[in-house]
């Protein structure tokens, strides 16, 4: 402190000036920025009792479900061009991202499938699912702040998780966002679930629901 101090009282007011002014340069850079947290959510468009497709007592299987490892991150991943991805540290997911799309799934296809039957991956032998849902997401992002995308290859399998019911299929969504805010585009991806959980819910009403 005693040589600091000599120091600043034989500088010359220029030096002094621009040692203070690199301080306030410091100390604003290092300052962090306000943290804001987002969560997916379930979709009104997939909330409507009436269109409901009855699966009766069949139990169903969600997962396992892969990520790409790009996402299993707290930050919101945005992508800029064919090679480039940006992460945004102010804007984050408030839990782990598998956790909130199984927890959407779920939700949107108990309205759609009328039933609370649902098992997450991974579960207990001793309750076998009647269908079992694999799910690898290749992309879930934004696009620029103009759409978001959905890309999944999913299959259904019976409860032995042998047997092949529907093969792998490969699903694509895509949905516009109406504001260049984080929070309208969490709001378009939840959109982009919805989409996904109808088609799911017709494969099962095609192939195993009451008609």
């Amino acid at each position: 402190m005693y040589r600091l101090s000599f120091c600043f009282r034989n500088s010359n007011p220029g030096t002094l000036f621009a040692l203070l002014t690199l301080v306030l340069v410091i100390s604003s850079c290092t300052r962090t920025q306000p943290v804001t947290y987002y969560q997916l959510s379930t979709s009104d468009s997939c909330q409507t009792a009436g269109d409901a497709i009855a699966i009766g007592d069949s139990v169903i299987g969600l997962g396992p479900m892969r990520l790409p490892e790009a996402l299993e991150r707290p930050q919101i991943v945005s992508r800029q061009s064919s090679n480039r991805l940006q992460l945004s540290d102010s804007q984050r997911w408030i839990e782990p991202l598998a956790e909130n799309i199984y927890r959407v799934l779920r939700e949107n296809l108990s309205v759609l499938l009328d039933t609370e039957r649902f098992l997450i991956y991974p579960w207990s032998r001793a309750i076998p699912a009647d269908y079992q849902i694999i799910i690898e997401i290749i992309r879930f992002e934004s696009t620029g702040y103009q759409t978001v995308s959905l890309e999944a290859v999913w299959s259904i399998r019976d409860k032995t998780a042998k047997v092949i019911i529907l093969p792998q299929k490969r699903s694509s969504y895509q949905v516009r966002v109406m504001s260049p805010d984080y929070e309208e585009l969490v709001r378009a991806l939840s959109e982009t679930l919805c989409l996904f959980c109808r088609e799911i819910a017709q494969e099962l009403s095609n192939n195993f629901g009451e008609k």
